[in-house]
């Protein structure tokens, strides 16, 4: 009986926990909450923040300094990581693209 109740409490914190881990942000979240954006509304998709992203680059003054497989890589971003790591390298808009919290 007790055995019983330790596993179904083991399975539903593992199964609360599997979401988390970021390797699985792109099967399991696809929204984001970004707070005081001027362009976005409080809650952004996965693709409104690569369209977001795309444009950041192309008219960024550090366009030149970003690579043709960059560019190809923001296109192949398929996690909210991901897309915090690709504007942190070149600095992009990484003081009002602040994500408070994913969601699916």
């Amino acid at each position: 009986m007790v055995a019983s109740i330790v596993t179904a409490w083991a399975i539903s914190i593992a199964i609360a926990i599997i979401p988390l881990i970021v390797g699985n942000q792109g099967v399991f979240v696809n929204k984001a909450w970004i707070d005081d954006h001027p362009f976005f509304g409080k809650v952004v998709t996965l693709e409104e923040a690569k369209q977001y992203a795309q444009r950041l680059v192309t008219y960024s003054p550090k366009f030149s300094l970003i690579s043709d497989t960059d560019v190809e890589n923001l296109l192949n971003i398929e996690s909210w990581s991901e897309m915090e790591r690709f504007l942190s390298k070149y600095n992009l808009g990484n003081e009002s693209f602040s994500v408070h919290r994913t969601f699916g």
